[in-house]
C-alpha cells in the first residue's frame, strides 16, 4: 500500500530543506562542541560513533566531545581518548544531581529499551551556561562527514535545528498519533532528537528546562517517545529542518546516495551489531575496528539469540498498539490538549482586551475619573 505520509514527508523535506553549502557559516576559529548521552552498557556504541567523529573531523578546528552520564567516568574512556585526533578532545560529565529530585517522574514513563539518558539532553542548555550553540548525538549513531558542518548550520532564532523523523513518517499510526496526541499541525513537522543542533541561549531563554519539568511533574503524559515527544511540543514552530542526510534511519525502503549520506542512525531494533544486512552496516563496521570493542561488538552479535530477536519484534508491536491506544484514547489529558487549553486561554484573554477597549465610559465614570501620576495612582487632592 503506497504510504501517502512518506510522499508528503518527502515534498516537505525538499522545500524545507536547504543545501549544505549554502546553510553552513563560515566560522572556522568557532570550537566544535558535541555532546552524547550514555551509560557503562553502550560504551561500545559510544566508541563507535566518537571515533567516527574523530575520523572525520577536519584538522584546522578544535572538538570538545561532552558524555553525560550517571556512571561513567573519566577511566571509562581512556581507550577512546587515546584513538582520537588531537584536535578532537573528550571529557566525562556526571549529571547525576541534576536528576535527583525528578528520578521517579523520568522512571514512570520509560519502556525497558530506554534508559533516563534519553532526557540528559534536556539539561545541556543551563549545564552549560557558558556555551551558545552545540550539537547532541545519540550513541548509536556513525558519522560519515564532518560534524562541524552540521554545527555550522545557521539555524537563526530557532530552538533547534533537527531533521523531520523518517521512521515516523513512514508508519501511519505513527502519523497519526504525532498529530493528534503530541499536538503538532502535521506529521513532517516531527523531528528525531537523536540528532540536534542546539541554540543553547534561546532555549534558556525560552526557559525549556523548567518547562519540561513542570510539565512532567504534573502531566507526564503516556509517550511512545518520551524525550521526543516533549521536546516537540516545547519546540514546535521553532525549529529549522535540515536535510535528511544528516539523521539517515536503516529503513530498507528509504535508500539514500552515498555522497548525501553525512550520519547514519542505528535507532530503534536496526542495530547492526544485532542483525545482518542493516542499511549502510559497513559504515558501523568500518569505525568498529578502529575501537577496542571489535571483538566483543562482533561475538555480542553472534551470540545474539533468537529469544532476544523474538523480544525485539515484540517490542516493536508492542510501540505500535502504544501509539494506536495513546491516540484512540478519550483521556483528557495529552499534549494536544494542553495545546487546545492554552489556545484558548489566549483567546479568552484577547476577547476581553478587545472588549475592554470597545466600552465607551458613562458619564458618571468620566466625573469620577481623576488624572493619575507615573505609578497609576490619583493624584492627591484631585478628588474631592
Amino acid at each position: 500500500m503506497k504510504n501517502n505520509f512518506n510522499e508528503n514527508a518527502s515534498a516537505a523535506n525538499l522545500r524545507q530543506s536547504t543545501d549544505t553549502s549554502s546553510a553552513i557559516e563560515k566560522s572556522r576559529n568557532e570550537a566544535v562542541d558535541v555532546f552524547f548521552a550514555a551509560d557503562k552498557g553502550y560504551l561500545p556504541y559510544l566508541s563507535v560513533a566518537v571515533v567516527s567523529l574523530s575520523e572525520k573531523a577536519s584538522s584546522d578546528r578544535l572538538y570538545r566531545i561532552h558524555v553525560l552520564s550517571e556512571n561513567l567516568t573519566p577511566s571509562d574512556v581512556i581507550g577512546i581518548k587515546k584513538r582520537l585526533k588531537s584536535n578532537v578532545k573528550i571529557s566525562v560529565i556526571d549529571i547525576s544531581d541534576k536528576l535527583f529530585h525528578i528520578k521517579e517522574e523520568l522512571a514512570l514513563r520509560l519502556r525497558d529499551y530506554y534508559s533516563s539518558a534519553i532526557y540528559y539532553r534536556l539539561f545541556i542548555p543551563e549545564m552549560f551556561g557558558n556555551l551558545d550553540k552545540a550539537v547532541y548525538l545519540d550513541s548509536d549513531i556513525v558519522l560519515n562527514d564532518d560534524v562541524a558542518k552540521l554545527f555550522d548550520y545557521d539555524i537563526g532564532d530557532n530552538l533547534l535545528g533537527a531533521v523531520a523523523d523518517e521512521s515516523v513518517l513512514a508508519v501511519p499510526v505513527f502519523c497519526e498519533y504525532v498529530v493528534k496526541h503530541v499536538g503538532l499541525s502535521s506529521p513532517e513537522k516531527y523531528f528525531n532528537s537523536g540528532v540536534l543542533v542546539m541554540n543553547l541561549t534561546k532555549l534558556r531563554e525560552e526557559k525549556i528546562r523548567d518547562k519540561f519539568i513542570e510539565l512532567l511533574c504534573k502531566y507526564n503524559f503516556k509517550t511512545v517517545a518520551p524525550d521526543q515527544d516533549y521536546l516537540n511540543f516545547l519546540c514546535q514552530d521553532k525549529v529549522a529542518y535540515i536535510e535528511s542526510g544528516w539523521n539517515k534511519h536503516a529503513i530498507a525502503e528509504n535508500v539514500i546516495e552515498k555522497e548525501k549520506l553525512h550520519l547514519m542512525h542505528y535507532n530503534m531494533f536496526n542495530k547492526p551489531w544485532h542483525y545482518e544486512n542493516v542499511q549502510n552496516e559497513e559504515l558501523f563496521w568500518e569505525f568498529a575496528e578502529m575501537t577496542e570493542y571489535k571483538d566483543s561488538l562482533l561475538s555480542g552479535k553472534l551470540a545474539y539469540t533468537e529469544e532476544e530477536k523474538k523480544r525485539d519484534s515484540a517490542s516493536a508491536v508492542a510501540l505500535l498498539d502504544s501509539a494506536k491506544e495513546i491516540t484512540d484514547s478519550t483521556e483528557e489529558i495529552s499534549f494536544a490538549s494542553i495545546l487546545q487549553k492554552e489556545s484558548n486561554a489566549k483567546e479568552i484573554k484577547k476577547a476581553m482586551i478587545n472588549k475592554k477597549k470597545t466600552v465607551k465610559p458613562t458619564e458618571k465614570t468620566k466625573a469620577k475619573s481623576a488624572p493619575k501620576n507615573s505609578f497609576g495612582r490619583a493624584k492627591a487632592g484631585s478628588l474631592k
